[in-house]
């Protein structure tokens, strides 16, 4: 076998090989967005949190009172004949009632209808916290057969993987993109082998950040909490021998 021979048939094994990868790499993240919508499928029975009131909800309360005493004042003032009003220093005594008052009897009022929600809404909250947990336990039980059958997937995967993979491919590049790029780069000839392949890899992010850094971090923490996620669950899926320990992992990754 010539030089140029044992290059394509490196090449060619190479290409088989990164198809193969990818192949794992898209079906976990397939079987991944399956759990997700297995659960999404029966959120809606889970009962919404009140939530708390916090400052806005006060000065709109505030404000609210505010204007409410104040046409309330204004109402009590027409009311008032005015023979009953000596002087004009009695005239300006109900005016200033009229919009001194209503502001600092608003500040209480609006405080104690804050206070009585926000304990209102922590009680309410309790009944429904041990209502969602039943219902989480429904709906585990509704979902069961069919996250039993992604976790058998994933441990397919991942005896695949420790058989293939493993030790071969670096963590750090474990994701869709970087796979099919290096694919990308056996099948036009550009890399033989997978360390040219990354290599070539590399120039393009370092290429990309410099042209658009901010965009670049993005998509570089994107990349590391998908590997983070694929190599988290491969690492349980390797020293755990239960369909558990498989959810628990991937929840707590995602």
């Amino acid at each position: 076998m010539t030089k140029v021979e044992d290059v394509a048939a490196q090449r060619t094994q190479l290409e088989n090989w990164l198809n193969h990868v990818l192949g794992l790499v898209r079906r976990f993240d397939q079987l991944g967005r399956d759990r997700q919508a297995a659960y999404a499928r029966h959120r809606h029975l889970y009962v919404r949190y009140l939530e708390r009131w916090g400052a806005a909800a006060y000065f709109l309360w505030v404000f609210i009172l505010t204007v409410a005493l104040t046409i309330v004042a204004i109402i009590l003032f027409i009311g008032i004949p005015l023979a009953t009003m000596n002087t004009s220093e009695d005239f300006l005594a109900e005016v200033a009632r009229i919009f001194l008052l209503p502001f600092p009897a608003a500040l209480p009022g609006a405080l104690a209808i804050v206070l009585l929600r926000n304990t209102r809404a922590r009680a309410i909250n309790k009944r429904r916290r041990v209502l969602n947990e039943q219902r989480a336990d429904q709906i585990e039980d509704a979902v069961r057969p069919e996250i039993e059958s992604i976790n058998a997937g994933l441990q397919e995967i991942a005896d695949d993987f420790s058989k293939h993979v493993a030790g071969r491919f670096p963590e750090a590049y474990l994701y869709d993109e970087a796979i099919l790029f290096c694919l990308t780069m056996a099948r036009n000839h550009r890399a033989s082998t997978l360390t040219a392949a990354l290599n070539l890899y590399e120039t393009e992010l370092h290429n990309r950040r410099m042209e658009n850094y901010a965009e670049a971090q993005l998509a570089e923490l994107k990349r590391a909490t998908e590997v983070a996620i694929f190599n988290g669950i491969m690492n349980q899926l390797g020293h755990a021998a239960t369909a558990s320990a498989v959810r628990a992992a991937s929840f707590r990754s995602r």
